[in-house]
């Protein structure tokens, strides 16, 4: 069925609406007298749609290398000049 709602009214009938249209109610909303937004339940997920589209690498869920979490070999450190983060060369201010 539809309903209508006045958008000046929707911050006092929010609850309302959202039960509206989880019982399959269209809501459109009306502004200066014509519609200007339609209110809508998302669709049911569907699990399964494509299988096989995605898959994970044998070794997805192994530990990354040394070298990741140390910046070595990272091609944006050698691009861009940028200095690798090492604790040894952070200085103190005594």
């Amino acid at each position: 069925m539809r309903i209508d709602i006045d958008i000046q009214d929707l911050p006092r009938r929010f609850d309302e609406t959202l039960k509206l249209m989880a019982s399959g109610d269209e809501i459109y909303l009306i502004a200066n007298g014509s519609v200007c937004a339609k209110l809508a339940p998302l669709p049911p997920r569907t699990l399964n749609l494509h299988p096989g589209a995605f898959q994970l690498a044998p070794d997805f869920d192994d530990p990354l290398p040394d070298e990741f979490w140390l910046n070595e070999d990272d091609p944006l450190m050698k691009t861009h000049g940028l200095p690798r983060h090492d604790s040894t060369d952070e200085k103190r201010a005594d």
